[in-house]
């Protein structure tokens, strides 16, 4: 049974039910988008073949994947986005070009806590990270860029740019593999600079490392061996 592109369920109080306990029920359905609502009409999830951009404040964003995505988007009791799961996948010029994700978002904020993997130009590298964000709603943080967004082209509007992207968040922590193969356990310091680092590389190495806050390294296991 195939369905409108958007398919959005009634409520019992749009249609009523042949009897107080038959549902509908469809061995199949095609569709390409499914809003499941509240009763007062606010969404809470979003079922796609590929992901709506996002809207902030009644502003919309064009999402950075360099692929369609299909997947699900978590929308909270006021209907801001709050996490997501996706993925997409194919071959371009004989390489694999992929990405999938499962985010929780912090309320009224970005991602605090990912799972993902990529592989793209025959890099891969997946794990878990979790963020650190501001304090205040990503709304005032969306204006803030837009008005840095018009300013002229040049070194100050780029120096804003820079110093917003620092300000979005700070990755405290990575646990997965990296594009050089190594298993990695990052903590970093709340400006987001490495402090410990824990790895297997790929030629299966271990090495525990404490870094200070220009990133040397200080201490390590095994100790560095003296030339």
């Amino acid at each position: 049974m195939r369905f409108p592109a958007v398919f959005t369920p009634t409520t019992s109080s749009e249609v009523p039910p042949a009897s107080e306990t038959e549902k509908a029920r469809f061995t199949e359905i095609d569709v390409e988008r499914i809003n499941v609502r509240d009763p007062d009409g606010t969404v809470r999830m979003i079922i796609s073949h590929q992901l709506p951009d996002a809207v902030v404040n009644g502003k919309t964003y064009k999402r950075s994947h360099s692929l369609p995505m299909a997947g699900l988007l978590f929308f909270n009791n006021e209907g801001f986005e709050c996490g997501g799961l996706w993925y997409g996948g194919r071959t371009e010029n004989g390489q694999p070009v992929a990405g999938s994700g499962l985010t929780w978002d912090r309320y009224n904020q970005q991602d605090i806590v990912s799972i993902g993997y990529y592989e793209v130009n025959g890099r891969r590298g997946y794990g878990v990270t979790v963020f650190d964000r501001p304090e205040y709603p990503l709304s005032d943080f969306a204006a803030r860029v837009d008005a840095a967004l018009q300013m002229p082209d040049g070194p100050e509007k780029q120096q804003v740019l820079n110093a917003l992207a620092r300000e979005s968040g700070t990755e405290r922590l990575f646990m997965g593999r990296t594009e050089d193969g190594d298993a990695v356990v990052q903590i970093n310091d709340s400006k987001g600079r490495p402090r410990i680092r824990m790895r297997v590389d790929k030629d299966d190495i271990p090495r525990l490392e404490f870094l200070d806050e220009h990133g040397a390294v200080v201490y390590s296991l095994p100790p560095e061996r003296e030339s």
